[in-house]
């Protein structure tokens, strides 16, 4: 038998919003952001917003219509889907829906919905999560050179010579770079 959440799961894989009445909706957006420091994988991601569009009974309609019960029982359900939500934040927890992800709120009392990591939007996308970056830590002293200028650099009349593995295992190879002359002279 099918369930509420398994409707909320379809209807988001559809690249449908889900509508709570009086509560607000869980929305796809693409995910074109990057943050600083972070590494953000393209693909959807699922939000919550306060916004309830008018007419919309898509969950509803799909749990009455997969659980074979009658219509408005299904409305009835779903709006004690977000009563219960509503108490769960009112004994300050979380709301977890099973395979789909968990309401919660931050400081603010803003609502935010965190999608669970096992629920794949894009097969296609692997399911990639967003990776942090770490900062290279500078040891004491060290200075990072940035300018050229005050980098060795060759002149550009330098040849180098083709680089064997035994040649860098010289001690004369790491030293200095091998000049050759050019037959050509530049006038």
């Amino acid at each position: 038998m099918a369930t509420i959440t398994d409707c909320i799961r379809q209807i988001l894989l559809e690249g449908e919003t889900v509508v709570f009445p009086g509560f607000g909706s869980l929305i796809i957006k693409e995910n074109k952001s990057s943050k600083e420091g972070q590494i953000v994988p393209p693909g959807k991601t699922v939000s919550f917003t306060t916004d309830t569009p008018a007419g919309n009974e898509k969950l509803s309609a799909c749990y009455a219509r997969t659980a074979e019960i009658d219509p408005e029982e299904a409305r009835q359900q779903v709006l004690e889907l977000a009563d219960a939500i509503r108490f769960a934040f009112d004994k300050g927890e979380n709301y977890t829906l099973t395979g789909v992800g968990v309401f919660s709120r931050n400081d603010d009392n803003k609502i935010i919905f965190t999608r669970d990591p096992m629920f794949v939007l894009e097969p296609e996308n692997f399911g990639l999560s967003s990776l942090d970056l770490l900062e290279l830590d500078q040891e004491e002293g060290e200075t990072v050179n940035t300018r050229t200028e005050d980098r060795d650099v060759p002149d550009s009349n330098t040849e180098y010579q083709p680089v064997t593995h035994e040649a860098v295992l010289t001690e004369e190879f790491r030293k200095k770079p091998v000049k050759k002359s050019s037959p050509w002279k530049v006038i």
